[in-house]
């Protein structure tokens, strides 16, 4: 999954602002003041919120709280997960991890749109599922490890469940989109001013086949995109194609990029596709987007 955040959308200050107490704050206290480990990280700003507060218009005094809470949500969920896995003695999972899957997964999430919302980045790569996965799926009724699933011959009954899986998975970014549609962002949302791709880099998992991959473009692009269009092309195209497409969106023009074969022109125009869409796979390695900002930091992560 590959997310540009658009370099010429419109961006509200506000939450910025409050990270920029944070980082003044933390360079003000000495450390035999610093606070608590488990203590909240807005504890640090507590005094300077108030007066920022009062210069602000209604509007942005909003989108400020709004932002203050979900950091203290996402804090207490954190802290949540570690009470629950404090005892624990799992090499693979840091403490902090939810138990659950999902709950892990939206607190995944809902990080980026923080990271987004007070522009930290604007470049995530975030993975849902890891290659040769082994988990399961108990709470959507599927006990079967997940790649082994994958390569099942054909047999209905692991197609089917190989199915909830894929729609449980979209059913988690679905909840991303809507986090980032209901988040203010300068004239729009955060979903306005956002491309993400979303898919998969197998065809027919069982015999890894690069062809027909199932692939999903969502947000406005700051005005240059449209969703709500299906394309299936009728000769193999390169899903680097994609890439280069995306690329331009986000003001990185570049000639080619991998095995690309030229561009998308229905990405182009104003109207894309939030719908699934059919391409060869490119089969090279993470895709280098590129902001207007020098400082710009790619984040990424896989749970």
């Amino acid at each position: 999954m590959v997310l540009a955040n658009h370099p010429s959308s419109r961006r509200s200050a506000s939450a910025g602002g409050v990270r920029a107490l944070v980082r003044r704050r933390r360079q003000r206290k000495r450390p035999e003041t610093e606070l608590p480990k488990k203590s909240s990280l807005l504890d640090f700003v507590t005094e300077d919120i108030a007066p920022l507060q009062k210069k602000l218009g209604s509007d942005d005094r909003g989108k400020v709280t709004q932002y203050l809470d979900t950091v203290r949500e996402v804090e207490r969920r954190i802290q949540k997960a570690e009470a629950e896995t404090s005892g624990a003695r799992d090499l693979d999972r840091p403490l902090g991890v939810p138990a659950a899957y999902a709950d892990h997964a939206k607190l995944m999430f809902d990080l980026q749109v923080l990271a987004l919302q007070s522009d930290v980045t604007r470049v995530i790569t975030f993975q849902l599922a890891r290659e040769t996965c082994t988990r399961t799926y108990p709470e959507i009724g599927v006990p079967d490890p997940h790649h082994p699933l994958t390569h099942n011959a054909g047999d209905p009954e692991k197609l089917a469940r190989v199915a909830m899986i894929n729609a449980f998975h979209v059913s988690l970014f679905a909840y991303f989109l809507q986090k980032l549609k209901s988040t203010p962002d300068g004239n729009g949302t955060l979903l306005d001013h956002t491309m993400y791709m979303y898919g998969s880099g197998m065809g027919n998992p069982d015999v890894h086949d690069h062809v027909n991959l199932p692939l999903l473009v969502a947000g406005g692009g700051a005005g240059s995109m449209k969703g709500g269009r299906h394309i299936r092309h009728k000769e193999p195209t390169p899903l680097a194609n994609v890439h280069l497409t995306l690329l331009e969106k986000v003001g990185a023009r570049v000639e080619s990029f991998a095995d690309s074969q030229g561009k998308v022109p229905e990405l182009l125009s104003l109207g894309g596709l939030r719908d699934p869409i059919c391409y060869r796979r490119s089969g090279h390695g993470p895709l280098p987007f590129r902001t207007k900002r020098r400082d710009a930091v790619v984040a990424s992560g896989c749970i």
